[in-house]
């Protein structure tokens, strides 16, 4: 148990490092994830890539966007490190469809996956995530709604 903003995620899966590798990118690069939920890749280079990132939460809480660098790093053991943090989008393009959708602006603090090798092809994976998800549990859906009303007695 932690706060609703942070976690930390140890386990060990029957896949070598470069399995798990491909599958988190390529979950990252799947356009959309869920009914409401949405992910794609905004700019590519050399061992990062720029994500924008759409997710539809459950009443009463408003859907969450953000944009963020992923930077992917072998160590010399053969661990790889992929690190994330929020960054802000040049074309603006994501901003307009946040509030199109009525999205609110999440952050992502610090975040990430520690992939390790370990015997007999398995995995140990660490992921961690420290984010600001911005606003309130409900205030979201509180102005829309007292907007709505305030907009029709006009």
């Amino acid at each position: 148990d932690g706060p609703i903003d942070q976690a930390r995620i140890k386990y060990v899966v029957d896949a070598n490092v470069e399995m798990i590798l491909n599958e988190i990118e390529s979950i990252q690069s799947r356009h959309k994830l869920s009914a409401g939920s949405f992910v794609y890749v905004i700019h590519k280079g050399k061992g990062w890539r720029q994500i924008y990132r759409a997710i539809k939460l459950p009443w009463p809480l408003s859907q969450r966007d953000m944009v963020y660098t992923e930077h992917t790093k072998r160590e010399q053991d053969g661990d790889i490190l992929i690190c994330s943090r929020s960054s802000e989008e040049l074309n603006e393009t994501t901003n307009e469809l946040s509030v199109k959708a009525g999205r609110m602006r999440a952050y992502v603090k610090i975040g990430g996956y520690r992939l390790r090798s370990l015997e007999e092809g398995k995995t140990e994976i660490v992921y961690l995530i420290d984010m600001d998800l911005g606003g309130s549990f409900a205030i979201g859906y509180l102005y829309r709604h007292m907007a709505q009303s305030y907009l029709k007695g006009v």
